[in-house]
């Protein structure tokens, strides 16, 4: 009698919290989200003026001209945005900056919401859940604190997240050359996932992919190809903007940064020091799975271990997170129904709480720097005890 009280009680407040969950997304979308729309601000911004510039031939790296149009289109910042995505990436955007600036927000916006989309139903595809449920990987994925502020921001992440996903669908079905075609959506900010890329070249040797390695180097080079019909000096303006016009200045939201907060941001080189941790996890990992390397199985802590130890990520690239949650929610699914309720509500309150945060007030990015670690703690407590797998 006691426990049938006691688990009512739970169900009650897990709808309550749920309910409130969603009247806080809607609230926040509306206030911030048509707010960006009608006014030139946020990331979009910077790959508009890019493409505009590249479309003229011009140099889409010069701070100057990326200045000019974007003051002449109502942004009143003293600095311009720079792109710092490589030349590769300009092809993607392309399309965007051929229209009005605020009819290509509102299709970039529609467009990533899509990908995200079609995103978390593969997720839930691949990792076999039961397809009349798939509405649960559109609740997580949308109601996830790091959508909102892709969304948010205008930001270039679903690429990254579309890649991973395509190339862990295409590589589970055998498609070398697809998987490969589809690594250039990741290399959009291949710091992001950047032990992925020495996965890859790893596994390409040592299981012989020579078909996922040539696409992608042709896949690369293609892109590169026509941002360089556009303008033949582009990768050569890139580099000479990446030396000149460091993101020196740039506190972001990760280990690296969270050390110069602490002994002096003046320390630059403080900011590559969690990439050592990370790179000893992937020798680790690699050594003793070298031999069965499943992608599936291992792409979840591989994505958490970058974005842990990456030296810049910002709260909108977390979304390549959502891969893993969704992976861990069908898992548990199938587990005890009061321990389900628990991994739930510790969802709930870690995502909730990040939420709660930007409800109260606009605080600086590092404030999120606790989210991934504490989402990871987590994901190991729901795998640990569901599957047993690390």
């Amino acid at each position: 009698m006691y426990r049938t009280k006691r688990a009512r009680l739970l169900r009650l407040l897990t709808w309550v919290a749920l309910l409130f969950g969603i009247v806080l997304v809607v609230w926040l979308s509306l206030n911030f989200l048509l707010l960006k729309f009608s006014t030139p601000s946020g990331d979009f911004i910077e790959y508009w003026s890019a493409g505009q510039l590249l479309l003229e031939g011009a140099n889409p790296y010069d701070p100057e001209a990326l200045l000019l149009l974007q003051r002449a289109i109502g942004r009143e910042e003293p600095r311009p945005l720079l792109m710092y995505n490589p030349p590769w990436v300009l092809p993607m955007i392309l399309l965007f900056a051929l229209l009005p600036y605020s009819v290509g927000r509102f299709l970039w916006f529609s467009f990533h919401s899509v990908v995200l989309l079609l995103c978390a139903s593969l997720i839930w595809r691949l990792y076999d859940g039961v397809w009349k449920r798939v509405w649960i990987s559109w609740v997580l994925i949308f109601t996830f604190f790091p959508t909102f502020e892709l969304l948010l921001a205008g930001q270039i992440g679903a690429f990254i997240l579309l890649g991973v996903v395509l190339f862990l669908y295409f590589e589970h079905r055998g498609i070398g050359v697809a998987a490969g075609i589809s690594t250039l959506f990741v290399a959009v900010k291949p710091q992001v996932c950047y032990l992925f890329w020495f996965v890859l070249l790893l596994w390409c040797f040592r299981y012989k992919k020579w078909s996922v390695l040539l696409s992608c180097f042709l896949v690369f080079l293609a892109a590169l190809a026509i941002s360089l019909v556009f303008n033949p000096q582009v990768f050569n303006q890139y580099l000479y903007m990446v030396v000149n016009h460091p993101p020196l200045e740039w506190i972001t939201p990760t280990l690296g940064a969270a050390l110069r907060l602490l002994w002096g941001a003046e320390k630059f080189g403080l900011q590559f020091v969690s990439v050592v941790l990370g790179g000893g996890w992937l020798v680790y990992r690699w050594y003793h799975h070298r031999l069965d390397w499943n992608w599936k199985e291992e792409m979840p802590g591989l994505l958490f271990v970058s974005i842990l130890t990456s030296p810049y990520v910002w709260t909108h690239d977390y979304i390549v997170v959502i891969l893993p949650v969704i992976y861990a929610f069908i898992i548990v699914r199938s587990g005890l129904q009061q321990a389900s309720r628990r991994f739930l509500i510790g969802y709930m309150l870690i995502n909730g709480s990040a939420w709660g945060l930007r409800a109260v007030f606009v605080p600086g990015v590092s404030w999120f720097i606790w989210f991934p670690p504490v989402l990871a703690i987590w994901y190991l407590w729901g795998m640990r005890k569901f599957c047993c797998v690390c």
